[in-house]
Order: structure tokens, then C-alpha cells, then sequence
């Protein structure tokens, strides 16, 4: 029987294997896409807040005390000159005075950069720990007077209803019959019209079969509603009629509006002759060549900021650089989340500026505690809402939760929610926030118990409709030592489900957090205002009753965590800090959509991922700069298919997809990029188009490359064989550079799979990635090929043709990309000359502290007072107690053992005598020599002087004779003492309230 704890070990390292060692399939280095780089760095630092404008072509960069408009297609040009805002020198002076860096925190770095409306940006700093904010005008002069000229006119359009059986698979078909009747009407050739007929007998045939799935389960669903049931069969079996017919024909709609323009025009000129005297009309002056052509500093002069009318930005920007916040400017209205206060003790989630009052945050821990916000996400949830709910505020961040214990897990990551129109209480929660609710986010492997708590960033993927918004979250978390790195889905629905569900509170006699079982107060706490609340009279949250209000104050937490898609992360790696992400839906050649990811890490890199269902499919990691910069932020161009990266040394633009890298068809479907395709015609790797699908191949799902079998022979007759000469028991080394990271070597020899030999002198190094052959002899020599192999592909990588001759002075003419082994010999070489210095630098240390210790004990041996025998004492006057002293400590039996040494009491007492007045005599300091007896025999001592000392705790009596130090003349009691230490007589054990010598 094989034993539990085996099978359980089995399971966790399948599953390690299975979730942790998710390894990019091609690593490129910085040197490596260079001619596809563009960086830009403009003498400045920190690029922490990147704004994208597609419409205008501009890249809006907030940097250290500088904000930048450049280009979209070269960020290298400016399209506008930057804008200087510097925090004054006073207050960068108090900045200092406050305790604060003056190299690295007192500047105003810009945190909030965002569209404010069609002429204004809105831009906060932290402005030297005085975080300020302003507004930047950067309309263009030119359509500042078009727009006066000639007023926009705004129109609403409504949403285009689509049909519920008109799936993307469908849409896909509709639009390839559409162009392929294109095609057709403009070939009219007989086999495009024959293939525009398959195409839309496919596509009449896909709708038809997804109407039926759509109506089967329409009406397998509302089995038990029969109200809904019955208007369904009534909707397809008695249509709507067709609007009556009518007689009237275009021409008569014409003459009847022409009729009425008439009718007008003969009205106002019949009003005019008799109300306006008009003067004649001026002669022109002038002609179209006296207009002057607007500059381009006069155009690009509007791009500017107002810096006088400076508003206050506690609450809208963090004060330290270096603290996490969000930011989001909705309908002219800044939602903002950071530290309210200097000490950043204070977390807040505003709402500032526009119509609406100031809205925050309750200053309670129950609401936010030690909070960091990382993101935040508007959501229209009001568009197509029948129960007439508000749009809704999504607010990211982890704090140190309340709800568990000291021994379990403090820190978490929630998501916070308030509603666009809430106006705060009446009477309760004045100006606060009425409809705050928070709950937990969980991304975990729970297998495992291995919980990421530490939140980094969020990015919302919208969709054409707001039910079905994603949302990508990056996590970090120590696991042991090790650095690991997650990135979770989550959906807008169930993150729904958890804020209608039931609430958690604190039950103060037990001491500890459970689920609210009560009834709760109606209408619900923290929910928006609806057609519920309208219908009862409550037309905003001004009109709430006290209970649900103070409810609401007191249960901000939901009891429900919001769980992953699919229950643990899409993507898990170890050694690796995720910082920030970006994510891009594109349509794959199958007409599939599928989820880009692009993550940025702490050392400067760039993960690129492809979701495919629960897991993802990590395509590549991409060396981004020189250096080990942290990714701060991460903006995508969709219409350009660019991204762009920020990082404390600079800025950098890369394509989404570089399919040049791919060489082979096989090494193109392998990638599974939904951006890059084969082209048969060019036997290259470009970009997918879908309008010429016809010639590329792409499998992103199965990864087949058995399509490539032509294009692979192709491959194989372009052999390249390199001839290398080596002497007799030389070291060869024989590099294999393989395609990608998940693919494995096979050397053949000779045609013929190579096989080590008994003595193992052929063996390959996975660190060189290169055949190492120890000692080459005749039997060597031969072709040597290098075969890389991944998911059954074969790739040709390299051919050598070996010739091992008698002189020993030829060498190998290629090399390891390490040089050989010389660089690891001359590693283990220093290697053992360090461990060397070391122990040598051990052995001296220890001899030192044999030296030292001998030599104190040698002074501790002098300074040591052992039992002795002291001679007896003439009479002296009798000491007698104090009035608060015990006893039994003044009887002189006590003052000595039975062997006669002497007993040394703790304690002080004051001698007193026969006439009454009490005087300490003798000055006996603890470590000081005793002063001298007024006796004329110097062997003896008073011990009533000693014993009424008012010293607390040891008499030390030093002997003379130490090392480098004169013998003092000896009397009688220095001869005693010394007869004394002679003996060596062991200390009798004393009582635990005394202390002998």
C-alpha cells in the first residue's frame, strides 16, 4: 500500500509543475528588438502617469515637475512645448524642514493626468508634500475658431439593439459573405459568385441553427414562469403587423415641404420691408490673400497651464511620491482615492468638483484601514437597467483587515463600490459616502493554501456592453523566500453578487467577526437609488431613513469574498515581481476572440500572454531597457498597435506583435500569437489580416503544425555545415542554439542518434546549451547535427563536421557562448582563494581570543578575594541596630561561617552608639579599596566601619603582584591572604539571600 504522505508529496509536485512552471516560450533580450524600440528620456525622471489621446495622435506624460504632448507615431517628437511646473522654493524648503529628502521627495511629481473635458486636462502634483492641482488648456487655436465659427452640433444616437441568437461566430459569417459578394460584383467571375453562394448558404445555416439553440433554451428556462413563457409563444407565433400602406409618393412629401419653405420665406420678407431699414452694404476692402497664416507657436501656444488659479489636492493626490492612489474624472467629476493628511495615517475615497457636493469617506476603520489604492473603474451600470439602478464608482486596494485574528492573515485586497449620484445622508453620514460597501478579493491556490494578497494593478477590459466587463489583477506574495507572482480574472457579475449578498459585522460579545443574521433594514443599506426608492417617495439618498444610514456606517463589509474566474489565477510565476498590466481583445483568424496580456515587472521586463480559456499561453518576455528599471505604467494604442511603457529612467513604444522574430511556419504556429500569421504566398510570419485569411495559417487553440510539413521541407534542404579541427585529448564544446525556451535538443552523429559513451566524455550542459566532448579522440570525428525539437516540430539548428588530427595545437574554431569552461575554472579559483582569506582571517581571530582570555584570567586571579581567616580584634565599641534593621543581622555569630570565612551581606545598616547619635562611618564604595583602619597593626580591619558603610552590595580587596605592577611591601595580613589563595579552598554554599567571597 503506498503510503498518504507519498501520495500527497505526488500531488503538490504535480501540481507545481503543472501551475508554477509556466516559462515564456522566447526570451528576447534588450539587444535584441532594438530596430523595433523607440526610447525617449528628455534629461527627466519618474514617467509615472501616461494619458493617451488617439483622436488628437498625442501621448500625454507626467513626469518630475514637467508634462510632455508628444507624439503617438514617434514619441521622440514633441508635438507641443512641455509645461514646467516646479513646486516653489519655499515650499520645497518646508518640505526639508519637515524631515523630508531634498533629492528625492521634495518636487512635485505629477500623479494625476486625465481628460477633463474637449479643451482641458486635469493635472494633480504632489508639489513638495502640498499637493496642488491645476487645469491644462491644450485645444488647438485653429479649432478653437472653427468650433466658434461654426458650433458642433451633438447628436444622440441610440445603441443598435442586437439579436440575442446573433452570436460572434455568426457576425464572423456575415461578414465574410459580405465580402466575398464584394468580391464577386467586383470580379464577376463565376467561381467567386459560386463561393459567395457557399459562404452565405454557411452563414444562413450558422443563424438558423443559433436561433433554434437561443429559443430551445428560452423556453427550457421559463418552465416555471408562465407569465414570460406565454409572451415568448405570443412573440413568434403573432408577430407584429406591418404599418399600414399608404398612396403617397416621394414626390408628394418633396412638394409638400417645398410648399411650406415657400410659405416661410414670403412671411419674413413680408416683415422685414416694414420693420428694417437696412443701411447699404460697404464695399470690400479687402481680399483672401491679406489672412496671415497662424504660426505654429500661436497654435502650439494654447497647450498651457494655469498656474495661478491653483486649487487644493489633499484628498485628489497623494502627498509622498512614493504612495499608492487612483484617480477618475467622470462626467467633469474627479473621483479620487489616496491619503488624506501629511502622516498618510488617513485613507479617503472622494468625490471633488462638478455640480455634486464634496462626498468622502467615514475616517472609521471598519471603512479603511492602512489603505493602498491601486486602481479604480467607472461603470455605467444605468444603461439598459430596468430596475433604473445609478452608474457605480469600482475602487481597488488592500488594507490590514479587521476580520481576522493576530495569528492569521492581516493584509488583503478589496474592492470598494459608491454610487455616482449618491449626495450623502441628512442627518446621518452628512457629506459621506451612503452607499460605500467593501469586500474581499481572492486569488489564491487553495491546494496549495498559498493566498496573494498583495494587490498591484488592475485593468478593465470593456466589452459593447458593461455586463460583460473583465477585470485583470496583478499579485504578488512570499512564498517561503521566493518572490511569486499571480495575475487573476474577475467579472463585473460576480462581483454584483457579493454586494447584494449578506453582510459581516462584529459581534462584541464574542469578540470576533461573523455573518449579520439579522433583519436587515429596508431599503437595503449601500444600495443605490432606484425605481424602488423612487416609488416610495425617496428620490436620493438625502431621503433615506436613520436605520438603513447607520446600518450602512456600521456594515461596510460584505461577508462573501469575490472568487476568481474559474477559482485560481490564469497565471503563476515564481522569482518574478509583476508590477502593472495592460490588456487587448483581438480577433483571431478563426474569428475567436482572445485576451492579450502584457506584464510588466520590478526588474525592467515585459510578459506578453494569450488567455486561452482557464490557463494562458505565455508567448514571450521582452527585456525592455538597459537596466533593471520598474515597470510603473503601461498604455495601449489600440488603432496603432502600440504599447507604451513608463519607467523611472525613461520612456519606450513597442509594437503589440513583432512576427519578424518567427523564421520558420512551424516556429510561427508554435508562438500562438493571435497578432502573427504565416503567409503562404511570402513564406514569411506577418501580421494577421482577416481579409486575407485565405493565404495565412494560424492555430492558436491545438498549435498544429502539420500544415507546415511543405514549408519544413523547404527548411531542411537549407543545411549549413561548419568544419572545426581539433588535436588529440582537446576539450570540445559544440553550441546548439535552440528556438525557444520549451524546446528540447536531440544530437545525431553521423545520421545516427548520439549515445555517451561508458566513460561519459560526451555530455551536453544545459547552462552552455552545448555538446561539451571531454578528451576528443579519432573516433570523434564525424558530422555532428543539433536537432531542436518542440511539441513534435523538428528545427535544423546547427551541423558541425569535426575532424580530430594528431597536432594538438589546433583548436576548435567555435566556441560556447561562455568561452568554454576557462570562465568557470577561473570562477572555482577565486572561489577557493576567497574561502581561503577566510579561514586563515578565523584561525587569527581565535588565536587573538585564546591571548585575550588568558591574560584576564590571569588579572582575574589577582583580583579574586578567597575565605580567610582573620585575627581576632581588641574590643570595640558596640554596634548596636537601627530601629527599622532586622536582628538577627547584628548577631556577630552571623558575621562568619562555621569554617570561619567571612559573610558579605547585601543591605546597609547605621551604626549607633552607646550615647544614641547615629553617624555612618567609613566611606565603603562597591570596587573602591577600603579606607584605612585607624589600628596600628595592619592586619587588622574594623568591621563595624565596613559593616556601617552606606554602600550597597561588595567590598573588592585588590592584592598587589599583578601583571607589570609593583609588589607592595608586605605586612602580615598581604603574607596571610597570599598563604590563603595557596589553599584553594573550595566556597562553602551560602544562603540565596547572601553573597560570599
Amino acid at each position: 500500500m503506498i503510503p498518504r504522505w507519498l501520495c500527497i508529496l505526488a500531488l503538490l509536485i504535480s501540481i507545481e509543475v503543472k501551475a508554477w512552471n509556466q516559462m515564456p516560450r522566447k526570451t528576447v533580450r534588450y539587444s535584441g528588438f532594438s530596430e523595433n524600440r523607440q526610447s525617449w528620456r528628455g534629461g527627466i525622471s519618474h514617467y509615472l502617469t501616461l494619458t493617451l489621446d488617439e483622436s488628437r495622435g498625442a501621448l500625454f506624460v507626467g513626469a518630475r515637475e514637467i508634462v510632455f504632448s508628444l507624439d503617438i507615431d514617434n514619441i521622440g517628437k514633441e508635438l507641443r512645448p512641455p509645461i514646467i511646473w516646479e513646486a516653489p522654493g519655499e515650499r520645497k524648503l518646508e518640505c526639508v524642514n519637515k524631515g523630508k529628502s531634498n533629492q528625492t521627495e521634495c518636487f512635485n511629481y505629477i500623479r494625476i493626468l486625465q481628460k477633463y473635458n474637449e479643451t482641458h486636462l486635469l493635472t494633480c502634483g504632489t508639489y513638495a508634500f502640498q499637493p496642488k492641482c491645476a487645469y491644462i488648456h491644450y485645444n488647438e487655436t485653429l479649432q478653437s475658431a472653427l468650433d466658434e465659427a461654426a458650433p458642433p452640433i451633438h447628436k444622440t444616437t441610440r445603441h443598435r439593439w442586437q439579436q440575442p441568437w446573433h452570436t460572434l461566430q455568426t457576425r464572423f459569417l456575415q461578414r465574410c459573405s459580405r465580402c466575398a459578394e464584394r468580391l464577386w460584383r467586383k470580379s464577376n467571375l463565376p467561381e467567386d459568385f459560386i463561393h459567395y453562394k457557399f459562404m452565405l448558404k454557411t452563414y444562413n445555416s450558422a443563424l438558423h441553427l443559433s436561433k433554434q439553440t437561443y429559443f430551445n433554451t428560452l423556453i427550457t428556462s421559463l418552465s416555471n414562469n408562465p407569465k414570460r413563457l406565454f409572451d415568448t409563444f405570443q412573440s413568434l407565433l403573432n408577430p407584429r403587423e406591418q404599418a399600414p400602406t399608404t398612396d403617397l409618393r416621394a414626390d408628394d412629401l418633396a412638394n409638400y415641404f417645398k410648399e411650406k419653405i415657400d410659405h416661410i420665406r414670403q412671411e419674413i420678407i413680408s416683415q422685414s420691408l416694414h420693420t428694417m431699414h437696412c443701411p447699404p452694404s460697404p464695399t470690400a476692402s479687402s481680399s483672401l490673400s491679406d489672412f496671415e497664416a497662424v504660426t505654429e507657436e500661436e497654435e502650439l501656444s494654447t497647450f498651457t497651464l494655469d498656474s495661478v488659479n491653483l486649487e487644493d489636492g489633499r484628498g485628489k493626490c497623494p502627498y509622498d511620491p512614493s504612495t499608492g492612489h487612483t484617480g477618475l474624472v467622470v462626467d467633469g467629476i474627479l473621483y479620487s482615492a489616496t491619503l488624506f493628511n501629511f502622516l498618510g495615517t488617513e485613507p479617503v475615497i472622494q468625490r471633488s468638483m462638478g455640480q455634486h457636493n464634496s462626498i468622502k469617506t467615514e475616517y472609521l476603520a471598519t471603512w479603511l484601514n492602512e489603505a493602498k489604492f491601486v486602481g479604480s473603474a467607472h461603470m455605467p451600470e444605468s444603461v439598459d437597467n430596468k430596475m433604473g439602478d445609478d452608474d457605480k464608482i469600482y475602487f481597488f486596494f488592500t488594507e490590514r483587515a479587521l476580520e481576522y485574528d493576530c495569528y492569521s492573515e492581516q493584509v488583503v485586497s478589496r474592492v470598494a463600490r459608491v454610487c455616482k449620484g449618491d449626495l450623502g445622508g441628512a442627518r446621518t453620514l452628512q457629506r459621506k459616502w451612503t452607499s460605500f460597501l467593501k469586500a474581499r478579493l481572492v486569488c489564491s491556490i487553495p491546494e496549495l493554501q498559498l493566498h496573494f494578497n498583495l494587490l498591484q494593478s488592475v485593468f478593465t477590459l470593456r466589452t459593447d456592453h458593461w455586463r460583460s466587463t473583465q477585470f485583470y489583477a496583478v499579485f504578488q506574495a512570499r512564498w517561503g523566500d521566493v518572490s511569486v507572482s499571480a495575475v487573476c480574472q474577475y467579472a463585473i457579475q460576480d462581483i454584483q453578487k457579493v454586494f447584494d449578498g449578506p453582510y459581516k459585522e462584529y459581534r462584541e460579545q464574542a469578540q470576533k467577526w461573523g455573518r449579520y443574521s439579522d433583519t436587515v433594514p429596508s431599503p437595503r443599506p449601500g444600495s443605490c437609488i432606484t425605481n424602488f426608492h423612487r416609488h416610495h417617495g425617496m428620490n436620493s439618498s438625502m431621503d433615506l431613513p436613520d436605520n438603513t444610514l447607520n446600518f450602512a456606517k456600521k456594515h461596510p463589509l460584505m461577508d462573501e469574498p469575490v472568487q476568481s474566474v474559474q477559482g485560481r489565477p490564469l497565471l503563476v510565476r515564481k522569482g518574478v515581481n509583476f508590477t502593472t498590466l495592460a490588456v487587448h481583445r483581438t480577433t483571431g483568424l478563426s474569428g475567436e476572440l482572445y485576451d492579450v496580456l502584457f506584464i510588466g515587472t520590478g526588474n525592467g521586463w515585459l510578459n506578453k500572454a494569450v488567455r486561452l480559456g482557464s490557463s494562458v499561453h505565455l508567448i514571450e518576455e521582452i527585456q525592455m531597457f538597459d537596466k533593471p528599471y520598474p515597470v510603473h505604467s503601461l498604455v495601449l494604442s489600440t488603432r496603432k498597435t502600440f504599447l507604451f511603457a513608463g519607467s523611472p529612467s525613461g520612456l519606450i513604444r513597442l509594437p503589440m506583435a513583432d512576427c519578424s522574430k518567427y523564421r520558420s511556419c512551424a516556429d510561427c504556429i508554435l508562438a500562438r500569437d493571435p497578432f502573427c500569421a504565416w503567409n503562404l504566398s511570402s513564406s514569411r510570419c506577418v501580421e494577421s489580416d482577416i481579409q486575407n485569411g485565405d493565404a495565412l495559417l494560424q492555430d492558436i487553440e491545438s498549435f498544429d503544425t502539420s500544415m507546415c510539413e511543405v514549408q519544413y521541407m523547404k527548411l531542411c534542404n537549407q543545411t549549413f555545415v561548419k568544419k572545426s579541427h581539433c588535436g588529440h585529448w582537446t576539450n570540445v564544446v559544440l553550441p546548439c542554439e535552440l528556438t525557444s525556451n520549451l524546446a528540447q535538443p536531440i544530437w545525431k552523429f553521423n545520421g545516427q542518434a548520439l549515445r555517451q559513451d561508458d566513460n561519459d566524455s560526451v555530455l551536453y550542459d544545459i547552462t552552455l546549451q552545448a555538446l561539451v566532448i571531454l578528451g576528443v579522440n579519432v573516433h570523434h570525428s564525424g558530422t555532428y547535427s543539433c536537432i531542436s525539437v518542440e511539441q513534435g516540430a523538428q528545427f535544423a539548428s546547427k551541423h558541425y563536421q569535426l575532424n580530430v588530427v594528431a597536432s594538438p595545437s589546433l583548436t576548435l574554431e567555435s566556441s560556447a557562448p561562455m568561452d568554454g569552461l576557462g570562465l568557470v575554472w577561473m570562477m572555482v579559483i577565486a572561489l577557493g582563494a576567497v574561502c581561503l582569506a577566510l579561514f586563515l582571517a578565523v584561525v587569527y581571530l581565535r588565536r587573538r581570543l585564546q591571548d585575550e582570555m588568558e591574560k584576564g584570567s590571569k588579572t582575574l586571579e589577582n583580583t579574586l578575594v578567597y575565605p580567610i581567616q582573620l585575627p581576632s580584634q581588641p574590643k570595640i565599641a558596640k554596634c548596636l541596630p537601627s530601629a527599622d534593621s532586622d536582628e538577627k543581622l547584628w548577631d556577630p555569630s552571623s558575621y562568619y561561617y562555621s569554617d570561619g570565612s567571612l559573610k558579605i551581606v547585601p543591605g546597609h545598616a547605621l551604626c549607633q552608639n552607646s550615647t544614641g547619635s547615629s553617624s555612618p562611618s567609613g566611606n565603603g564604595i562597591p570596587g573602591q579599596p577600603l579606607p584605612s583602619p585607624p589600628l596600628h597593626s595592619p592586619n587588622h580591619m574594623l568591621l563595624s566601619s565596613v559593616r556601617g558603610s552606606s554602600s550597597n552590595g561588595y567590598i573588592r580587596l585588590t592584592l598587589g603582584g599583578g601583571i607589570n605592577e609593583e609588589r607592595p611591601p608586605l605586612g602580615d595580613l598581604n603574607e596571610e591572604l597570599r598563604w590563603k589563595l595557596k589553599q584553594r579552598q573550595t566556597l562553602p554554599d551560602s544562603n540565596p539571600e547572601e553573597s560570599s567571597v
